[in-house]
Formats: structure tokens, sequence, C-alpha cells
């Protein structure tokens, strides 16, 4: 099994790049320095559950997402867009029983 720090940092980066944000613009976001930001990229930083909650909201993922290695976090976000959109659907589907006096 992989270090922690090296599954989030690696996965921080690649969240942040896909983003298109560039460090400073990421950090500015996250409310940490720049070079905080680097060195958490760079697993030369312990990043606190806090920050990780926070980098986690700017990059709109689980925190959760961050800590588990790459090919499965495909697959925790595609679920997680799944489960989004089935409780959308529910949610619709319950307004319009409720509209028809259900």
């Amino acid at each position: 099994m992989k270090d922690l720090r090296d599954i989030v940092s690696v996965n921080v980066k690649r969240f942040r790049k896909s983003r298109g944000l560039s460090q400073e613009e990421f950090a500015a976001k996250a409310g940490v320095s720049r070079n905080y930001l680097s060195k958490v990229e760079n697993n030369a930083s312990n990043l606190t559950l806090d920050y990780l909650q926070e980098i986690a909201k700017v990059l709109d993922v689980e925190a959760a997402t961050l800590l588990v290695e790459t090919g499965t976090v495909k697959k925790t976000e595609k679920a997680a867009k799944t489960i989004k959109a089935i409780r959308e659907t529910i949610a619709v589907l319950e307004e319009d029983i409720e509209r028809l006096g259900g």
C-alpha cells in the first residue's frame, strides 16, 4: 500500500491541474500559501484534516476522494455523480407526485 501522503499529493495536483488552476490561483481559493500547496503536492508537508477538507471543497470533490489511489478515484467520482443524478431524479419525481396530489 502506498503512503497516504503520496496518494494525497498526487490527487491534489491531478485535480488542481484538471480544473485548470495554477498553484497560485488554487492556493488563494483554498486559503493557503502557494508555498504550502507546493509542499503538499510534493509530499513535503503534513496536511491537516481542516486543510484537506478545504482543498476538497475548492476542488469540488469529497475529501475522501483525495485519500484514494488514482484508479479507484475515477470509480468513486463516477459513483458519486451517479448517486447525485439519482437523488435529483427522485426529487423531481417527488415534486411531480406532490403536484398531482399523491
